[in-house]
């Protein structure tokens, strides 16, 4: 039997539509974050021990799916990975900063790919300053170098080993006096998109 993994994007999704309960299976699981935003929005959780509640089921019983799962797709079962960190090869960052000068470059390596609500990759540049918006939430972890963030109140001091929160919808200036590289973690994974 499949496991099937919700989020708080399902769950958003469910309450953008007006329905007052979902119906998941004993086996399925469904994220911290999922289950408060169904709290929040006065959304019940029903665990049915049938594994076929989310097809069999009328609308008078349960809520549809999310829309990606409406053409009978499932959602990806998340999977535990194992990423050697010291092979991951960095790539030119793909945003363009217009500061060539700095060598940005970085590699995503979890995601939704893995069935993950959350992302992870490297990120690493040269000497310098760029601006950026954070439409997601982020936790950097620093490796090598130093990394500053400046906020437009304060300024954040990382050196390898500290560790630094910026809230979504914070906009900041990833500054290094010279060199830095971080391990971050962004909420949701696609954050990018």
């Amino acid at each position: 039997m499949e496991k099937r993994l919700y989020t708080e994007q399902d769950i958003r999704a469910i309450a953008a539509r007006g329905d007052s309960s979902f119906v998941i299976g004993m086996n399925d699981i469904i994220t911290p974050l999922a289950l408060d935003a169904a709290q929040q929005a006065r959304i019940r959780i029903v665990r049915s021990p049938d594994s076929g509640a989310h097809h069999d089921h009328s609308e008078t019983t349960r809520t549809r799916l999310p829309s990606q799962l409406q053409s009978g797709a499932t959602p990806r079962s998340a999977e535990a990975v194992r990423i050697d960190g010291r092979a991951v090869e960095m790539q030119p960052f793909p945003f363009g900063l217009g500061r060539p000068e700095m060598a940005v470059s970085a590699a995503d390596v979890v995601g939704s790919q893995h069935g993950s609500p959350i992302g992870a990759g490297f990120l690493s540049f040269h000497k310098g300053s760029f601006p950026w918006k954070l439409t997601y939430d982020e936790v950097q972890y620093v490796i090598e170098g130093e990394l500053h963030i400046e906020l437009p109140e304060r300024t954040l001091h990382g050196k390898p080993g500290d560790v630094l929160f910026v809230p979504k919808g914070s906009e900041i200036r990833f500054t290094t006096p010279s060199w830095a590289k971080i391990l971050y973690v962004t909420y949701p994974a696609d954050w990018a998109e």
